[in-house]
């Protein structure tokens, strides 16, 4: 899918409850078409890299964060890293 660049409006968040509704119904946004794209390949600091080496960016990424910064900062065993990995094969 070529990608294309999406010229959407700035909300800041005080302000995002007294946007009308009508934005979000507006018919020339159609975003599905990205979505798609969205869901195989990421966003922004994957996506822009290299589309054929998401899958394995990602992985490489997740893989670091469960073996080296969650056991540091939370003093979690390597049984219960080795349980969310399981977990997160199952919900993959």
């Amino acid at each position: 899918m070529e990608q294309t660049l999406l010229n959407l409006r700035e909300f800041f968040i005080p302000k995002i409850n007294e946007v009308k509704i009508d934005f979000i119904r507006d018919e020339t946004l159609d975003l599905l078409p990205h979505f798609s794209n969205y869901l195989q390949h990421g966003y922004y600091p994957f996506y822009k890299e290299s589309i054929p080496f998401f899958p394995l960016r990602l992985t490489t990424t997740v893989e670091l964060l469960l073996d080296q910064d969650i056991p540091e900062f939370y003093n979690y065993s390597h049984l219960t890293i080795k349980k969310i990995k399981l977990l997160l094969q199952i919900l993959a």
